[in-house]
């Protein structure tokens, strides 16, 4: 996705999707900005939902 402003932000993931197993599948996305969301998309008749949560990063912060 980009979006299209004074300075243009770009937002990129990899996916990996499991086949689907009757009405749901797991998967699982890498973003540089956001980490690693791990999640699962559900059939609801004509409708594809996803329900996500990000693993936290903890980036440590060295002291002076």
């Amino acid at each position: 996705m980009k979006l299209l402003l004074d300075n243009p932000i770009q937002f990129e993931n990899r996916y990996e999707i499991i086949p689907f197993n009757k009405d749901f599948t797991n998967w699982q996305s890498f973003n540089p900005a956001l980490g690693e969301l791990v999640g699962k998309f559900m059939l609801i008749e004509d409708t594809i939902l996803s329900t996500y949560t990000a693993k936290i990063m903890i980036i440590p912060v060295r002291s002076a």
